[in-house]
């Protein structure tokens, strides 16, 4: 018999010192009880120590199983890992690039995709695979190199800049977003005075710094009032308000035709846009390659037609 302990063993191991039950272990994993019981004693054989202690209640983590779970713990990491560190691999080689799009970037969302579908037809030997990622599992995403490239508004946690290359499409425009029976949304443009005293609905604080401020002191220079009715926490609740009528929508974006057949889009002409950066670009340091190097330069040219386009690398085997 075999010394080795399979990867699949030390999974149901780890999922049941996470939910402390072999019935429920079962169930999350879709195998059955004894599958469970079985690996859990494999392993138990296998390196000699008990993992758990049984009670009515359910299972109990030794001390020693406790320290093997964090050994568990790094080992199945590490071998995800490999797996996505060879796919990337086998990414670069054949000129794929998977892109995780965070769902908070939301209003631009058409605009990624009509670049991402420009950039297809011009580059067909290259494949380009867009997949939504949440923020909070976006980091670990890019990582652990189940994607190659991240677009995200939220900014590259300090820990993480020596790990990372990040870029910036400065390509916001300051845009009203209106109910299309709001009486702005026949107009091709609207300017800082048209909105006085007009109800109006942006992001907080913490979803676009500095934004109201800018916006403030716009208003003041036009000697219009500025009047807001609600501060969303996300574009998607600013949409939802703006098509239940509450208010007219203000906030930088990309966006060029509505997400819904409720609202229109309607720029800004005396406004320009918050210096704060809007899309971000994330990449792993040291491993581009001819596919992921065209599509950043692509990206980038389309706001910034005369910025240099970027050195190509070679992803290193």
């Amino acid at each position: 018999m075999t010394n080795t302990i399979e990867i699949n063993q030390l999974r149901y191991f780890l999922r049941a010192a996470s939910l402390l039950h072999i019935k429920d272990t079962a169930r999350n994993m879709g195998v059955s009880q004894p599958a469970v019981t079985r690996a859990i004693q494999l392993i138990e054989t296998r390196i000699g120590i008990s993992l758990f202690r049984r009670s009515s209640n359910g299972l109990i983590l030794t001390p020693r199983g406790r320290e093997f779970l964090k050994s568990a713990q790094v080992l199945t990491r590490e071998y995800a890992e490999c797996i996505q560190r060879c796919r990337a691999v086998q990414r670069a080689a054949s000129g794929s690039v998977v892109v995780g799009l965070d769902v908070g970037v939301f209003l631009d969302r058409p605009v990624i995709f009509n670049l991402v579908r420009t950039f297809r037809q011009l580059h067909p030997n290259f494949d380009v695979h867009v997949e939504d990622v949440q923020w909070a599992n976006a980091i670990e995403s890019l990582s652990s190199y189940a994607v190659d490239l991240l677009i995200t508004m939220n900014t590259c946690p300090t820990v993480f800049c020596d790990q990372f290359e990040t870029g910036t499409l400065p390509w916001a425009r300051t845009t009203t977003i209106v109910n299309s029976n709001h009486e702005l949304a026949r107009a091709k443009g609207v300017s800082i005075a048209q909105l006085d005293r007009v109800p109006l609905l942006i992001l907080d604080e913490s979803s676009q710094p500095g934004f109201e401020e800018t916006l403030l002191e716009s208003f003041n220079k036009a000697g219009a009032q500025m009047f807001v009715v609600q501060r969303a926490t996300s574009e998607m609740s600013l949409l939802a308000y703006t098509r239940a009528g509450m208010g007219v929508a203000v906030l930088n974006t990309s966006i060029e035709s509505p997400p819904c057949s409720e609202v229109t889009v309607v720029e800004i002409t005396d406004l320009s846009p918050s210096s704060a950066p809007m899309i971000q670009l994330l990449s792993r340091r040291g491993e581009r390659y001819p596919a992921l190097d065209e599509l950043l330069n692509h990206l980038e040219s389309a706001v910034n037609p005369n910025k240099a386009p970027r050195p190509t690398e070679n992803l290193a085997l």
